[in-house]
């Protein structure tokens, strides 16, 4: 089975955007997810690193176990 790395990109992006998205409402709602000055670019990290992790498992891992178990992934 071979890897469709455009719709790995989408769900990345969409992960990115979910998280991106939380984190700001959170902020909104006065949360201090980080410190008061890091808070924008902690945010942002933090929806980069889900962003990663979703490549990584759907790009990776994912087909990898499809594959053990004879499931499509």
């Amino acid at each position: 089975m071979k890897t469709d790395y455009r719709d790995v990109a989408v769900r990345a992006a969409k992960t990115f955007l979910e998280t991106a998205a939380a984190a700001f409402l959170a902020g909104l709602n006065g949360v201090d997810l980080f410190a008061a000055q890091k808070g924008f670019w902690g945010a942002l990290a933090l929806s980069a690193g889900a962003a990663g992790i979703s490549a990584v498992w759907n790009g990776m891992i994912e087909p990898v176990i499809g594959r053990m178990t004879g499931k499509a992934a």
